[in-house]
């Protein structure tokens, strides 16, 4: 009905439409029966709610953002996890997803969920300890055994131990302007999962610095 009305229209970027898929808990601490959890940031912890799965298409009417509902789904009452439903969720959105569309996530989804349920257009904000690691094997250095999984990949620096473990050094960058302001990237291509071996599904990282922000997103 909304997209007949004709003045809702989907967000695109570079010709892809983002769908954005998450998970959203409506909190009822005295509900009992059929309640799972979700974290609340406030309280630090999980705590009684029904959790629900989210897949919206991101436009708007006007100047004004509007989520055009996609999908809905709960926890199966045999599995209330969160991760049983975000594998659900991350499934069926995939599988309805258009040529020019791409499924956006957040940290709490991961990238091997993704993978896993062979999604194959998306963006996943991870978390800054993230690493991966080369879709080829390193070449041999003539002693001991042969390495079995491509070189470690650590798109940002770590503190550890009281030292810094440097990033490892960008494949390409990338700069643009986004509002007056200059966003800059270091790109990682080519890259599988760190408990993936070459040859596995592979995909790009990509830390992005934007100066309104003390921490790069990744």
């Amino acid at each position: 009905m909304v997209q007949r009305e004709g003045r809702w229209h989907a967000h695109t970027y570079e010709g892809f439409r983002p769908v954005a898929c998450d998970v959203v808990g409506f909190f009822r601490p005295h509900l009992r029966g059929g309640v799972g959890k979700h974290e609340q940031s406030g309280a630090d912890k999980a705590l009684p709610a029904i959790v629900l799965a989210v897949v919206t298409a991101v436009g708007s009417v006007g100047k004004v953002r509007l989520p055009l509902l996609r999908l809905i789904l709960r926890a199966a009452p045999s599995d209330r996890s969160e991760a049983a439903l975000q594998r659900q969720a991350v499934t069926q959105a995939g599988a309805a997803l258009q040529p020019d569309e791409v499924l956006v996530v957040d940290a709490g989804f991961g990238v091997a969920v993704l993978l896993t349920e062979g999604v194959t257009r998306f963006v996943a904000r991870v978390a800054r300890h993230f690493t991966a690691r080369r879709n080829v094997l390193p070449a041999y250095k003539g002693r001991g055994r042969r390495a079995a999984y491509g070189e470690r990949v650590r798109p940002v620096p770590r503190p550890h131990k009281g030292q810094t473990i440097a990033a490892t050094p960008p494949d390409a960058t990338a700069r643009w302007v986004v509002a007056g302001r200059l966003i800059q990237a270091q790109i990682g291509d080519h890259l599988v999962l760190s408990t993936a071996k070459p040859g596995a599904p592979a995909f790009r990282c990509g830390v992005m610095h934007d100066p309104r922000y003390q921490e790069p997103l990744v």
